[in-house]
């Protein structure tokens, strides 16, 4: 599963009661504020008094002196009639006075002892976007990011789906298990065109590099795999590898392409498919992250292995319990300022520096199988889950910010397996039991 067109929203959004009390006095009490008080409290446009935001109002809480608010796709934001709440004796422009948000707007609060503070109003119109996600009936479906409903759904015919799609250039890519690989309009579902691969196309998401496809199949009997590079617009084969064990999903960078086998971490010439260096020979599951010339990759024996992309050679590795037999990761590690987050068969998460591999802080979950969904990192928060529930922990220091049990959420029974989440900004989505959920992100 994977969220398309990222959206930027800073709002709180919040609906209008209609509700009246019956023994309201005739007027309320003015709050009395300091002589320098100049402070805008609460910046909102209600939708009574803008109809183009139709049944939203967005509202933004104030704590600095430039606001920036998002408003609902399509919304006309020449002509919005705000509703100011501040602290001063005046505000200009006044509350209530239509203005054109199409640029910053600059208010002036005024406090009674004739001190001021301005304020920059940048109003931003969230970008349409759209939910791709596959499931195991063998279906694609198009699901509107901001309503939750369905726009349109491709049935490939095949019994399971089980990689994430791949959105690129208007055209969303996916493998099943019938050996295809896939590719549809994004806006209407329909066929372009597809591939047959000489396998099934398991767990697998496509990754795209100068218009040039990239994806692994297995190969029956299941011992063997496939790597194949195709072109993004035809379809048609530019070259295709066979190695003796399955490929992880595929990472692009520096001109190669990087795979993970039960026989190492692998990379070959991303126009050719030549070889172009092994950097491991252990069992490895996860898929490869490169990042400032570094190959990372969890292996059967380390959480995170470190690797340089020019010579091969070995940085470090990191292992939290030399004694625990469950040292080694199949989860895929993700990078954030300078930090490697990955999960460990131990049921540990952990922080490490990029650089030096030394933990920075570790969260042991309370997870009876191991972690295999890779982490992803937004809002100050580090978001993983392994199938118990569903974790957002400190990015600095990894204290528990909030967990949800998983099972509550799918409305299943038991541990619900691997959960993959896709973050669209404030909102945190969740892809299993053959169906896609939503969560507030910041707090579950």
């Amino acid at each position: 599963m994977r969220i398309l067109f990222p959206l930027f929203v800073v709002i709180l959004v919040t609906t209008i009661s209609g509700c009246k009390k019956e023994s309201r006095p005739a007027s309320e009490p003015t709050p009395t504020y300091p002589a320098n008080s100049r402070f805008i409290d609460e910046f909102v446009f209600r939708a009574t008094d803008n109809p183009s935001l139709m049944a939203n109002d967005s509202v933004k809480n104030v704590y600095i002196d430039t606001l920036i608010v998002t408003v609902p796709y399509g919304t006309n934001i020449t002509s919005l009639i705000p509703t100011i709440k501040h602290t001063g004796a005046s505000i200009s422009p006044s509350s209530g006075v239509a203005q054109d948000f199409s640029v910053p707007v600059k208010y002036v609060v005024t406090a009674r002892d004739g001190s001021t503070l301005t304020y920059w109003v940048i109003v931003k119109v969230k970008m349409k976007s759209t939910v791709f996600a596959s499931n195991q009936n063998g279906n694609v479906y198009a699901i509107d990011g901001d309503k939750g409903t369905l726009k349109w759904t491709f049935a490939t015919g095949a019994t399971d789906c089980y990689g994430g799609p791949t959105y690129y250039n208007g055209t969303v890519y996916f493998g099943a298990t019938n050996g295809y690989l896939y590719a549809l309009d994004a806006n209407t579902g329909a066929l372009k065109w597809r591939f047959l691969s000489n396998g099934p196309v398991n767990n697998n998401t496509p990754c795209i590099n100068n218009d040039i496809l990239y994806f692994t199949g297995t190969v029956p009997p299941y011992t063997y795999g496939s790597l194949y590079a195709i072109n993004a617009q035809t379809g048609s084969l530019i070259w295709n590898k066979l190695q003796v064990y399955q490929f992880s999903n595929p990472t692009v960078s520096n001109s190669k392409v990087f795979v993970t086998t039960f026989g190492g971490v692998y990379a070959y010439d991303a126009l050719t498919g030549t070889g172009a260096g092994v950097y491991d020979r252990s069992l490895c599951r996860s898929n490869p992250l490169v990042v400032n010339g570094i190959v990372y990759s969890g292996t059967e024996g380390t959480t995170i292995s470190a690797f340089n992309i020019q010579n091969t050679n070995r940085l470090w590795d990191f292992f939290d319990l030399p004694t625990n037999p469950d040292q080694g990761s199949g989860t895929s590690p993700t990078h954030h300022n300078g930090t490697i987050f990955n999960a460990s068969y131990n049921k540990r998460f952990y922080a490490v520096d990029s650089a030096s591999g030394l933990m920075k802080w570790r969260f042991p979950t309370d997870e009876s199988f191991a972690i295999f969904s890779a982490p992803i990192v937004g809002n100050g928060m580090v978001y993983t889950s392994a199938g118990g529930y569903i974790y957002a922990l400190n990015e600095p220091n990894g204290l528990l910010r909030w967990k949800k049990n998983a099972p509550s959420i799918i409305g299943t029974t038991g541990n619900t397996g691997a959960i993959n989440c896709t973050l669209n900004n404030e909102t945190l989505l969740l892809g299993a039991a053959n169906n896609v959920h939503s969560l507030n992100a910041l707090n579950g």
